[in-house]
């Protein structure tokens, strides 16, 4: 299976205690190809230039992270993420998030890359789930992004816990409404077991019904995007563990005003198949991967990501452990994907073979294939019939 891989910057180290440049050395000493450029690690670097964090110093950052990159062999895949996009009542807001873009749209051309990830909104108040409305404003940015020389292109990302758009279908249909070239989705395997199969708030995890509703979801995800698979621009994939207890209002890791599946991401991610151990999702996350991989045949690139306290650790080894579990992780994801991938051909022979009627009866010689039976039939019969129907005209 051809597929590049990836991993986001910030899943093998925090900005504040580990440097870029130390990252990328992980990254290339466990093989890995591209990037997910999170802009913490930009404005970290951007920050301790002269003059501090400004548009200016960010400039200054993007070629720096370009340059160590480039020297490592890694592309950027992707700057993100832009966050609290779409839906934005307060219409001063708005504009400056498209100021900001506007400066992101600069940085990439920098970085080297065309792709801007955009989650969906998650904050609590001062935005509206009027889908005419996030359409409009997600149109908006993808016309910007067209109008660039090269062109940008943008991946929209159903987050678990977002406002109003919270499940790939919703993400889906915002991207299918918008319908423009440039303007794609991102599938990660967390979001999606995440929101559709996992509960962090109960005893079991789960969601009753989740099995159920996974499995509709991902029939859809096959027929769906089977249909426009030019619109998947970006697979991103991810576990988390199970908490020994649900997040209630005494858990130890809750948040007052936070959704408890962005707690439970922001310290118990898991890279997909993590030989960490203790993959809560690994069910779910190898069924979303069959159908990705396996039905739909994606092919580009495939990014790991993990947040977790433990990215804070400012031990040196830190972000060459978290590099070397991603690349594990993928490696025993492709060995269960080949798996499925038999699996699934048998299960097809087997319906084919199953089909075909048994024609055992006959001399063998004429076991073969009914249609072709049908025409020897005829042939048999024509030569048979033929001579008499001569030899009676002949003499008549």
């Amino acid at each position: 299976m051809s597929l590049n891989l990836g991993i986001l910057s910030l899943s093998v180290g925090r900005a504040s205690v580990h440097s870029f440049e130390h990252k990328c050395d992980a990254l290339q000493a466990s093989g890995f190809r591209g990037i997910e450029l999170f802009i913490e690690d930009l404005e970290t670097i951007a920050a301790a230039l002269p003059g501090g964090l400004n548009n200016e110093n960010r400039i200054g950052a993007a070629h720096q992270i370009r340059a160590i990159c480039d020297a490592r062999k890694l592309e950027i895949i992707d700057l993100q993420p832009l966050l609290f996009f779409g839906g934005l009542i307060d219409r001063q807001a708005h504009a400056a998030q498209l100021a900001k873009l506007r400066l992101w749209f600069d940085l990439i051309a920098i970085l080297g890359t065309d792709l801007i990830h955009v989650p969906t909104n998650f904050q609590a108040e001062g935005i509206t789930g009027d889908i005419e409305a996030i359409v409009a404003d997600m149109t908006e940015i993808a016309d910007l992004g067209l109008a660039q020389k090269p062109p940008v292109r943008l991946v929209y990302e159903a987050m678990a816990w977002g406002r109003f758009v919270d499940t790939w279908e919703q993400a889906w249909e915002v991207v299918l409404r918008v319908n423009r070239p440039n303007f794609g989705i991102c599938l990660d395997t967390f979001q999606i077991a995440g929101r559709i199969w996992a509960d962090p708030t109960t005893p079991s995890g789960r969601l009753d019904g989740g099995d159920l509703e996974l499995k509709k979801s991902l029939s859809r995800m096959s027929s769906y995007i089977g249909k426009r698979p030019e619109k998947l621009f970006l697979v991103q994939t991810g576990d988390a563990e199970r908490l020994s207890s649900p997040i209630t209002k005494d858990h130890p890791l809750h948040v007052d005003g936070q959704d408890p599946r962005m707690t439970w991401s922001r310290n118990a991610r898991l890279f997909a198949d993590d030989p960490k151990g203790n993959c809560f999702l690994k069910g779910p996350v190898d069924q979303i991967c069959h159908v990705i991989f396996n039905e739909l045949k994606y092919t580009g690139w495939v990014s790991c990501e993990v947040y977790s306290t433990s990215l804070f650790d400012p031990d040196p080894s830190v972000p060459f452990q978290h590099a070397r579990r991603a690349a594990d992780g993928w490696k025993s994801v492709l060995k269960t994907l080949e798996v499925q991938r038999k699996g699934s051909e048998a299960v097809r022979s087997h319906r084919v073979s199953k089909e075909r009627k048994d024609y055992s009866w006959l001399p063998s010689a004429w076991r073969i294939a009914p249609t072709n039976m049908v025409i020897a039939f005829f042939v048999v019969a024509i030569c048979t019939l033929c001579p008499l129907v001569l030899s009676k005209s002949t003499f008549a």
